[in-house]
């Protein structure tokens, strides 16, 4: 039987190329109205999804009071490794927090009053399904026409890249909402596409709020050390962020790249010669 080594010279490039760039560091961010319960409390580490599996280190934070400002730190990853110098600051003046009180994404949510809770569900969100991180949410008001809430995610590496996935939702049986996200680094801005955080049977089961969908944007690089983070109410009067995900992605290794060209110089100088042999 004849052997192509050419083509598993390639795939072997391919596979050990793959095996020295992997390494992706995951960070979760809960933010939101940190108010002891009434609104929302700290994700209790480490956190089980709802009916999921595995345990992960949450970054829960937010102020008691529903207008929110100051800076937060001291954060690690989903394996509680610690992230030397990141923090997040610089909130705009229009950011806002509420929870619970207000249709939050948990047990025991209401809305006027009116009972209107449920538990995310693993199946719907993976590990997002933490109702203590979507029970509670920073949103802005927009009033009569579009806004942008904005923060700093600062003590970034420049020679990486950060993948973000958003999650917004809250409870409301009048109308529609929805969420744009952005993201400004050395590229420029990424903006997402809407997500409907409410309105009427927009989730599974026929929920009124964003119970299973995300957005996300890929591969933003920190200009300085930071990347700008914005999300604006692009349909309706308000815009809501309840968490995060953050993917730090290493650029390939200098050994793998030079393991890579020479594999590949081996597979054109095979080929060569098969082809000459011909």
């Amino acid at each position: 039987m004849k052997t192509n080594s050419p083509k598993l010279l390639l795939l072997a490039a391919v596979a050990i190329a793959m095996t020295a760039t992997s390494g992706a560091q995951t960070v979760l961010f809960d933010m939101g109205r940190k108010d002891g319960g009434t609104n929302g409390t700290l994700v209790s580490n480490p956190a089980t999804p709802i009916a999921g599996s595995g345990t992960f280190y949450w970054n829960s934070f937010g102020n008691s009071t529903q207008v929110q400002s100051g800076s937060f730190s001291n954060f690690v990853d989903v394996l509680n490794s610690p992230l030397v110098g990141w923090s997040i600051s610089n909130l705009s003046a229009n950011m806002q927090a509420n929870g619970l009180l207000n249709g939050g994404l948990a047990a025991g949510a209401t809305s006027s009053g009116v009972p209107v809770g449920e538990n995310p569900s693993f199946s719907n969100l993976g590990i997002f399904a933490v109702s203590a991180a979507t029970g509670d949410y920073w949103f802005l008001d927009g009033g009569g026409s579009p806004a942008t809430a904005s923060f700093s995610l600062s003590g970034l590496d420049n020679a990486k890249t950060y993948n973000f996935t958003f999650f917004g939702s809250r409870w409301i049986n009048t109308g529609t909402r929805a969420t744009t996200y952005r993201a400004i680094g050395a590229g420029g801005t990424l903006s997402s596409a809407p997500l409907v955080t409410s309105g009427v049977d927009v989730g599974v089961g026929g929920y009124d709020g964003n119970n299973n969908t995300t957005v996300s944007l890929n591969g933003v690089q920190p200009v300085s050390g930071a990347i700008t983070i914005e999300f604006s109410n692009s349909t309706g009067q308000f815009g809501y962020l309840n968490l995060m995900q953050v993917d730090v992605v290493p650029e390939p290794t200098t050994n793998a790249l030079l393991i890579l060209a020479a594999l590949a110089g081996s597979w054109l100088f095979l080929r060569r010669k098969t082809e000459a042999a011909i």
